[in-house]
């Protein structure tokens, strides 16, 4: 049977049912498994053996020896007193004991959580940081329940040592003052080392010395770990208490002779701390806090916490969890309950301590009991050495930090992710820079998000390969192979790429390899289906070869008609793929800095780039004399369409009348110059309108005027940058829901003019609100003059398909073109003739147009508005995120309107934001408000019949004349007609058929645009905007984070090989979920041989690496054998970089993988079976 006939049977998408699914989870909580896995201590206590109680209890002894001193320096650290580090320091030790799956784990203060809660809580006071505590349970216990532990798969290796390394340099420079005695209270990096400056002079000499001896004696202590047996590993696991002890003693003996050379701790509140729940009120100041005004101040500490909480705790249990796989969603249950109880007893926000926990592992801990002996050592301590605490020097609790510091400083991870991949090393310096600059929990976002956008900026440049066949007919055709599933943000990078290369090659076919496309979205699907269409223009035969089951319903769901024949499976040779031998060199090259600059230099300073800079210069020489009267009509009937819109426009943008003309020429004449599409418009639109309206408001045509003159630098700016691809992130389904948003909006901010009623709100919700609570006030004239004018549009729309001779087919044809004038100038003589013959006005009229040409002038970098001078900085805080919003949806309309005129052509989107932003630029010259390309007059362009981009310069003529000669009788267009004029218009801009598209192709992508919609609705439309692009970066990186993994399972002679193959690259969110599979599925089906098949992996990250490292030696721990079979060149050669040891030997590139199996094992050949697992 024709695979493509399968297709044709059911090529619909299915949901799951939401019943059974329910019912399947719900099924699965209530089960004795599901039991013993969320409390893991009845799968070991019931087989705990008496001879592993001395072991727990020495283990305990010795974490417990370990967190006071760390306990009492952490709360000092934190800047409260120091009993709060010994009530963190216990509790979380009896709640893991239950809940917690590993058993060398230990919860507790930590130098890092320290560190945050003094930069959120500072001087606030403990109950901010016991409720903080409280907060952080709830959020992780909360991401737990809901399995959504993978979040932390997000933060990579670099990211994560970056971090690390400039907490702990941090954390040692805000030490120093206590180190040498000073004064001072932050412990910020440039805050802690100008302090140091600043009273350096204030040094004391005996804190010094004893914080300088003390630390010292600690590295001296911990080189003993692998000497003179026991006694030495016993000093070194003790080390902090020993100085701490020795410290104490020697103050104590001191105050014995009435001297007191160091800063001492001071007074410890003895006894246990009381149960009680965590303050959700407080005394601050004189003031009673409640709980609201408590997590105000608080503030984002309630989400940095619990991140960085989950991840110490999850790379602790990583690095200690010997090859078995771990139970994330478990630990992340463990540490919100630890830290929920430890609020009970005013603990601060704790998490897994990476010291105490090798201090645990190397004492021969057996189970989680030892962290009960821990506990109980805390609670004694408070109970009766509290005491003695007062004597603990504040230079030797500063030695104890500096001296642990030292070794979270990674530098040879660093060194690891430089030789592994040199580009990974950017997003380890930008945090690092950016935590020591501007703090923890900023650098920490900052790293994510540049990592993220390496991630899209990756997801969205697939390599392409490139070959020529024959095929068995004789046919010569060009193969192109994308390495990776095909997203929004990758799809129109293949499509111009293929594009490119088809326009270089004389082949009549070309052959589309979909072996490495496992997944399309809607918007994929869309553009894929545009790229079929240029190619069948160009006179091309597409072939679809090898595309799974799963894309091909989803393209078919599109167009069936378009698709269904296009599919082809196997008849095609096969290329060889080249592989890395013994000797090649597997070091990573970066491109040298003068050859990139001088490269540049000469495609700039050449004749082909001025040709494409300024395409004028391409089509005037050829322009020929008929030319000319069709672009005098298109011109004309453009600007027929645009003098009514320009008004109405500048109304939606809360200005007046003349500022839609102003900004309605200038784009013209730049345009036709720079312009690469002859189609194109370039002026006023109703979506930026609105958005003017919302940023600007009631702050004056000059922050309209400024914000084009921002608009076109930043358009300009990115054009030249060559950093158009940005706009590929804003996906199909975000721009309808966005686009049908902005048109439900704008209409519903004319409906105060199309009834005649008061108000200026133009949001959504607003706007409603004002019409019904001015429902008594509607004008019945004008509601009647508005009605008739959207009526009469909706009429004049559909004379273009009038049938009958040439007059009447040319007579619709322009009626429908020029109806907007046509509603506009009869509204305008209706108002005008009743005036003049009743002397009674029944319309609100948009009144006195200032006549004449706008000046020429800089625009206004400072302004006085209500006697308050604004100075250009002032003005920009105004302007808000406009200034980024509106460059971007300039861009994506614009390069939108080119794509869908282009008629086959590539489309320079470059050149087009160069264009846009020279526009923008030059029109705020003139007073203009921010302008883009409109489709509605792109539209009318083209059906007019524009040959040349001249057309534009009549239409910027026509205005001008409009501007100096109809002024006055602008005075008399209703309000109405133009309310009437807009929401007609948006009716056709909502995209009912569009999100029907999207449901068809595929599903998921709804969200998205239900999202933006919803968001742009009742949030505004730059809010709506980012929305819809964070739900769909989102998803698109939660798919990249877990690829599918096939798997087959093969049984020679009663041993089982598994082979795995991963449908994508792999990068650092996907590697943990990777390694628990592989793991997983080894276990399941008790398998000593694997098979890693990187048929579809082109690339690796470092953090990819370095978790294939720790899988390939945990497996081989475990005595499992795995091959990584046909990776690539570039994928074998970052593993190597990594760990070359491991990994040289593991590769193997022969088609036959039952031979590669027989060698491993060591079997003769044998009859094989094969199960689909």
């Amino acid at each position: 049977m024709d695979d493509n006939a399968e297709l044709e049977d059911d090529c619909r998408e299915k949901f799951p049912s939401v019943g059974p699914l329910l019912a399947s989870k719900l099924e699965g909580f209530c089960n004795r498994k599901f039991l013993l896995k969320r409390l893991p201590i009845l799968r070991w206590l019931p087989t705990y053996e008496a001879n592993f109680l001395v072991e727990d209890i020495v283990a305990g002894l010795s974490v417990g020896l370990t967190v006071i001193p760390q306990g009492i320096a952490f709360a000092v650290m934190a800047n409260l007193e120091p009993q709060y580090g010994l009530y963190s320091a216990f509790m979380g030790c009896f709640v893991y004991c239950v809940f917690g799956s590993c058993k060398d784990l230990t919860i507790g203060p930590t130098a890092i959580m320290a560190l945050m809660v003094q930069v959120y809580v500072g001087s606030l006071g403990a109950d901010f940081a016991v409720l903080l505590t409280f907060l952080t349970g709830c959020i992780i216990l909360m991401l737990g329940l809901l399995n959504l532990g993978f979040l932390v798969q997000f933060i990579s290796m670099p990211v994560t040592a970056g971090f690390t390394s400039a907490a702990a340099i941090t954390i040692a420079s805000g030490q120093v003052k206590s180190l040498l005695g000073l004064p001072g209270r932050s412990n910020e990096f440039v805050d802690s080392w100008i302090n140091v400056y600043e009273h350096i002079e204030q040094t004391k000499i005996w804190d010094a010395l004893l914080g300088f001896a003390t630390i010292g004696v600690l590295l001296v202590l911990r080189s003993l770990r692998g000497k003179w047996s026991s006694i030495g590993k016993y000093l070194a696991l003790s080390r902090n208490a020993v100085v701490v002890i020795g410290g104490a003693a020697l103050a104590y003996y001191f105050s014995t002779k009435d001297c007191k050379p160091f800063s001492l701790t001071g007074t410890v509140t003895p006894g246990l701390p009381p149960l009680k729940l965590p303050p959700f009120t407080t005394e601050l100041n004189n003031q009673t806090l409640v709980f609201s005004e408590m997590t105000s101040k608080l503030g984002s500490s309630i989400i940095a916490l619990p991140l960085i909480a989950i991840l110490e705790t999850i790379a602790i249990v990583k690095a200690f969890s010997k090859g078995k796989s771990i139970d994330a969603t478990q630990e992340l249950v463990a540490l919100g309950m630890c830290n929920i109880f430890g609020s009970l007893v005013s603990s601060m926000p704790i998490t897994a301590s990476f010291t105490r926990t090798a201090v645990n592992n190397n004492s021969g801990v057996r189970t989680p009991l030892g962290g009960i002996v821990t506990g109980i050592l805390v609670l004694l301590s408070l109970g009766l050495l509290t005491d003695t605490f007062y004597f603990i020097p504040k230079s030797v609790l500063a030695g104890v930090m500096i001296a642990a510091m030292f070794f979270m400083i990674e530098f040879h991870a660093a060194v690891e992710i430089w030789r592994t991949k040199k580009v990974d090393i950017i997003p380890f310096i930008v945090t690092l820079v950016s935590c020591l600059l501007l703090g923890l929990e900023y650098g920490m976002l900052i790293g994510i998000a540049l990592n993220i956008c390496f991630v899209l900026y990756m997801t969205s440049r697939p390599s392409i390969d490139q070959a020529f066949v024959r095929t068995s007919s004789g046919i010569e055709a060009m193969v192109v192979k994308p390495d990776q599933s095909l997203i929004y943000s990758s799809i129109e990078y293949l499509k111009h790429e293929i594009v490119k290369r088809t326009d270089k090659t004389q082949v009549a076919t070309v052959i589309i390899d979909g072996s490495n496309v496992s997944y399309v979205d809607s918007t994929a699907a869309k553009i894929f289906s545009s790229i079929i269409e240029e190619l069948a223009l160009r006179g091309r035969t597409v072939l679809l070869w090898n595309w799974n089951r799963s894309v091909r319903c989803t393209l078919i769901r599109l167009n069936k008609e378009q698709f269904y024949s296009l599919f082809k499976n196997g008849g095609l040779e096969q290329l060889d793929k080249e592989i890395c031998s013994e000797n090649e060199d597997i070091s990573e090259s970066f491109p040298q800095p003068s050859q990139l600059i001088s490269t540049c230099c000469r495609g700039i300073c050449t004749r082909k780039q001025l040709l494409k800079r300024f395409p004028i210069l391409q089509w005037l020489p050829t322009y020929k004399a008929e030319y000319l009267i069709d672009d005098i009509v298109a011109g004309l009937s453009v600007a027929l369409t645009v003098i009514p819109q320009g008004i109405a426009y500048a109304a939606v943008a809360n200005l007046d009348p003349q500022y839609g003309l102003y900004s309605a020429f200038m784009g013209c004449f730049i345009y036709c110059i720079i312009g690469s599409c002859k189609d194109v418009t370039i002026g006023p639109t109703a979506i930026l309108s609105l958005m003017v309206n919302a940023h600007v408001g009631n702050s004056g045509p000059e922050f309209a005027i400024l914000s084009a003159f921002i608009t076109g630098c930043v358009i300009l700016m990115l054009g030249i940058l060559n950093l158009g691809f940005l706009v590929q992130f804003i996906s199909f389904p975000v721009t309808v829901g966005f686009t049908s948003a902005a048109a439900i909006t704008i209409a519903s901010g004319q409906m105060k003019s199309l009834l005649g009623i008061s108000g200026q709100s133009n949001e959504f919700l607003d706007s409603w609100i004002n019409v019904f609570e001015h429902i008594q006030d509607i004008r019945l004239w004008d509601s009647v003059l508005g009605l008739a004018t959207i009526i009469g549009l909706v009429l004049l729309m559909q004379m273009k398909n009038l049938k009958g001779n040439k007059f009447w087919r040319l007579f619709g044809k322009y009626a429908t073109l020029s109806r907007n004038a046509i509603a506009v100038i009869s509204g305008t003589l209706l108002a005008y003739g009743l005036s003049a013959v009743g002397n009674s006005q029944p319309f609100l009229l948009i009144g006195n147009v200032t006549p004449g040409l706008p000046p020429i002038h800089l625009p206004p970098f400072s302004t006085t508005i209500d006697e308050q001078s604004y100075s250009f900085s002032d003005m920009i805080a105004t302007l808000g995120t406009s200034i980024i919003t509106l460059p971007l949806i300039a861009i994506l309309e614009s390069v939108a309107i080119a794509k869908a005129f282009s008629k086959g052509k590539a489309v320079d989107a470059t050149q087009e934001m160069i264009a846009l932003g020279v526009s923008n630029i030059a029109g705020s010259f003139v007073s203009s408000m921010p302008v883009t390309g409109s489709f509605t007059r792109s539209a009318v362009n083209s059906n007019s019949g524009v040959r040349t981009p001249l057309g534009g310069v009549t239409t910027g003529i026509v205005v001008l004349l409009a501007l100096g000669l109809l002024t006055e009788s602008f005075y008399y267009i209703p309000k109405a007609s133009l309310a009437g004029v807009i929401i007609a218009a948006m009716l056709f801009m909502i995209e009912f058929q569009a999100a029907a598209e999207i449901w068809r192709t595929k599903r998921v992508d709804i969200i998205p645009m239900m999202c933006t919609l919803v968001a742009c609705l009742l949030l505004g439309l730059e809010y709506g905007m980012i929305v819809g692009i964070g739900t769909n970066v989102c998803i698109a990186l939660y798919q990249i984070s877990r690829p599918t993994i096939e798997s087959v399972l093969l049984t020679i002679d009663g041993n089982k090989a598994l082979i795995l193959q991963p449908d994508q690259s792999l990068v650092y969110s996907s590697a943990e979920y990777l390694k628990h599979q592989v793991l997983k599925k080894a276990s399941m089906h008790e398998c000593l041989f694997i098979v890693l098949d990187g048929t579809h992996i082109s690339s690796v990250d470092t953090t990819v690496a370095k978790v294939l490292g720790s899988m390939t030696q945990d497996l081989t721990d475990s005595n499992r054998k795995i091959v990584y079979w046909k990776w690539s060149h570039t994928a074998k050669c970052a593993l190597l970089r990594m760990k070359k040891d491991l990994f040289q030997n593991v590769f193997r590139q022969e088609e036959n993988i039952d031979l590669i199996i027989k060698e491993f094992i060591c079997l003769k050949q044998q009859s094989l079976t094969r199960e689909e697992v």
